[in-house]
C-alpha cells in the first residue's frame, strides 16, 4: 500500500527495536520523562493511533506498524534507531492492509513534535530548539599578498551552472530497493492513477528492464502533471471542508471570585459540578444524574457547599460567597441558553461524538424521505444514511449504521441521546426535494464513461491479482445466479471516480443508492476472495449490469477494455 500525502508509518522491524521503542514510550509516559520535553504528549497519539501486526505469525509478539497523519514542515528521518523504520508519503509499505486515507482512528501529529521524538528514540537526546551560535572569530593578522594577475588576453572566466535535480515521483534508491511484487504494484498504480500504459507483455520482461522503465515513467511530464493535479484537488477538498460544529468544548465554566471558577462537565450517566482554583486545585466536587442548571435543589445544595468551601479556604465570608456562587450559576445558565457552543459542551459524550467531524446533513424529501449525515474522516467523506423508518426508529438504528461505517468503533446511543442528536442534525440540515436531483443523470452518465475506460478480465484472478474488472458470465458470485452475467468492478475503481468529482458527488454510498434504484447495480457490494500461489486474496467489488456499458462477453477474452 502506497502512503498518501501527509501520512507516515512507523514500523518495528526487529524484536530489539520493538523493546527499545516501548521502553522509550514508557519513559516518556512518566512525570520525570515528560519534564522539560513539551513534545512528550505525542506518546498519547502513538498509543491510540491505528496499528497493524505485519509479517509472519512468529513475529506477532513484537512486530508493529503504526499509522499517523502529519501536519507542519520538516525533514523526518527514516531510520531513527536500529530495528525501527519510518515510511514516508509516496513509499510503498509492504504488508500494509489498511488504506490510510480511509481508515478510522489514524491520529494527527505535528512534525515539530515528531522530529524531537524520533531523535530521542535514536540517541536518547532531543535536538536543541535553537542552534548554539558559533564563537566570534579572532581578528586575523594581515598577511602581505601578491596582487592577482591580470587575465591573459583572449581568456574568459568560465561559470559552471548546476542544474536543479529532476522531479521524480519515486527516487532511484527506492526503485532499486523494491521487491518484484512491489515493482509490478507500481506499474499498476501508474496505469490506474496516471494513465501510463505499462510495457508490452510486461509480465514476461526481466525485472531489471521493468526497473529501467519505471525510472523513466516516474519522471515523465504526464506523471508530474497528474501528481500536481491530485495535490491541488486534495488541497481544494481540504479548503472546502467546513465542519458544522468545529469547536466542541468539554465543559462550561463561569468565574466565582478571582481565580476560583464553577465548572459543569458531562460524563457518561451524569454531570460533574466542580469548583476549582486557578492552580487547578479542587475545593468542591459533586455529581448529579440530571442537568444541574435545571434543578433548583441541586443549585441550592451546591451553592451552600461551594460557599462553605470558599470560606474554609479563606476566600471570603460564607454569606458573601453564596451570592458569588449564585451569580456564577446565573452566568452558566445564560451561556447554555444563548451560546450554541456552551449548549453542545454540556451534552453527553455520545452526543458530542455524533457531532464531532460532522460536515453536513442532507434531507431528500419524497415518497420515501432519505437523510444523509456526512462526516469527514482522515480527509475522506463517510456518510450514514437513514430512510424514514430508520430515522424515526430507535437508537439501535444509529448504533448499527455507526458500527458499519466506523468499525470497530461503537457509539452506544440510548433513547435520550438519539433524540438530542436528531435535534442538532435537524438544526443544520439542508432539505431538498426529489425533483432537484436531476444532476444525478449527469453523474450516472459520467460513471458510465468511467467504466467504459477500464480493463475487464475473464477470470476471478484478473480481478484479485491485477485489479481489473471481471465478467462473471453466469453470475455465480451473486446471491441468485443471473443468466445475463454481471461485471464485478473493484471498489477502488468506483472510489477513484467519486474522488474525481471534486465534491459534486458526496460519497460512494450515495452513488450506490442511485445505481440500485435504477437497476444498474444488481445488489450490494461483496468481497470476492480466492487463492493465488497459496495466498488468500480478496477485493470488495460492485456488481454492475453489463447492459449499462453495452458490454459483449467476447470483449473479456483479452482484457482490452469495454470499448
Amino acid at each position: 500500500m502506497i502512503l498518501p500525502r501527509r501520512c507516515i508509518a512507523i514500523e518495528l522491524t526487529t524484536e530489539a527495536g520493538s523493546t527499545h521503542y516501548h521502553d522509550v514510550i514508557a519513559t516518556l509516559a512518566t512525570p520525570e520523562g515528560r519534564q522539560g520535553r513539551p513534545w512528550a504528549g505525542l506518546v498519547r497519539d502513538l498509543a491510540w493511533t491505528y496499528m497493524e501486526v505485519p509479517g509472519p505469525d512468529e513475529n506477532a509478539a513484537w512486530a508493529r506498524l503504526f499509522l499517523l497523519r502529519t501536519e507542519g514542515e520538516g525533514e523526518i528521518p527514516t531510520t531513527p534507531s536500529s530495528g525501527i523504520r519510518v515510511w514516508l508519503p509516496g513509499e510503498d509499505v509492504p504488508g500494509l492492509q489498511a488504506d490510510p486515507g480511509r481508515t478510522h482512528g489514524v491520529r494527527l501529529v505535528g512534525v515539530p513534535y515528531l522530529r524531537p521524538f524520533l531523535a530521542y528514540l535514536g540517541e536518547g537526546i532531543e535536538p536543541e530548539n535553537e542552534p548554539t551560535p558559533a564563537p566570534e572569530p579572532e581578528p586575523a593578522t594581515p598577511v602581505a599578498t601578491e596582487p592577482e594577475p591580470e587575465p591573459e588576453p583572449g581568456t574568459d572566466r568560465v561559470i559552471i551552472a548546476v542544474e536543479p535535480p529532476q522531479w521524480t515521483l519515486l527516487p532511484d534508491t527506492q526503485i532499486d530497493a523494491l521487491e518484484v511484487d512491489q515493482v509490478y504494484g507500481w506499474i499498476q498504480s501508474l496505469e490506474r492513477d496516471y494513465s501510463v500504459r505499462p510495457p508490452w507483455n510486461c509480465e514476461f520482461l526481466p525485472v531489471e528492464d521493468l526497473r529501467t522503465w519505471l525510472r523513466e515513467a516516474v519522471r515523465s511530464d504526464r506523471v508530474r502533471a497528474g501528481w500536481e493535479q491530485q495535490q491541488a484537488e486534495a488541497e481544494e477538498r481540504e479548503r472546502r471542508v467546513d465542519l458544522a460544529f468545529p469547536s466542541i468544548q468539554e465543559y462550561v465554566e463561569a468565574s466565582i471570585r478571582g481565580d476560583v471558577t464553577l465548572r459543569i462537565s458531562p460524563f457518561s450517566g451524569g454531570y460533574a459540578i466542580v469548583a476549582r482554583t486557578g492552580r487547578g486545585d479542587q475545593i468542591y466536587r459533586h455529581s448529579a444524574k440530571t442537568a444541574p442548571w435545571r434543578s433548583d435543589k441541586i443549585i441550592i445544595d451546591t451553592t451552600a457547599g461551594v460557599a462553605e468551601a470558599l470560606a474554609r479556604g479563606g476566600h471570603g465570608a460564607e454569606a458573601d460567597a453564596r451570592g458569588w456562587v449564585s451569580a456564577a450559576w446565573d452566568a452558566i445558565r445564560d451561556r447554555i441558553h444563548n451560546d450554541p457552543d456552551a449548549e453542545i459542551a454540556v451534552q453527553s459524550p455520545v452526543v458530542k461524538k455524533a457531532l464531532a467531524n460532522l460536515c453536513e446533513v442532507r434531507i431528500q424529501k419524497g415518497e420515501t424521505t432519505l437523510t444523509e449525515v456526512i462526516y469527514l474522516v482522515n480527509g475522506s467523506r463517510v456518510s450514514l444514511e437513514f430512510d424514514a423508518k430508520a430515522y424515526t426508529g430507535t437508537a439501535a438504528c444509529l448504533n448499527e449504521r455507526w458500527y458499519n461505517a466506523f468499525a470497530p468503533d461503537e457509539i452506544s446511543a440510548d433513547k435520550d441521546d438519539w433524540a438530542v442528536i436528531k435535534r442538532f442534525w435537524g438544526s443544520i440540515a439542508e432539505i431538498t426535494t426529489v425533483e432537484e436531483y436531476s444532476t444525478w443523470d449527469g453523474i450516472v452518465e459520467k460513471f458510465q464513461e468511467h467504466l467504459q475506460g477500464i480493463h475487464v478480465g475473464k477470470t476471478l484472478a484478473d480481478l484479485l491479482v491485477s485489479g481489473f474488472a471481471w465478467y462473471d458470465e453466469a453470475g455465480a458470485e451473486l446471491t441468485a445466479p443471473r443468466p445475463e452475467g454481471v461485471i464485478w468492478v473493484p471498489a477502488s475503481v468506483v472510489q477513484e471516480f467519486v474522488d474525481r468529482q471534486n465534491g459534486d458527488l458526496r460519497s460512494a454510498n450515495a452513488l450506490a443508492k442511485v445505481l440500485k434504484s435504477r437497476g444498474i447495480m444488481i445488489e450490494g457490494t461483496k468481497k470476492l476472495q480466492g487463492r493465488q500461489s497459496g495466498e488468500r486474496l480478496g477485493r470488495r467489488s460492485w456488481p454492475i449490469d453489463p447492459g449499462f456499458v453495452n458490454f459483449r462477453p467476447e470483449w473479456a477474452d483479452n482484457g482490452e477494455g469495454l470499448v
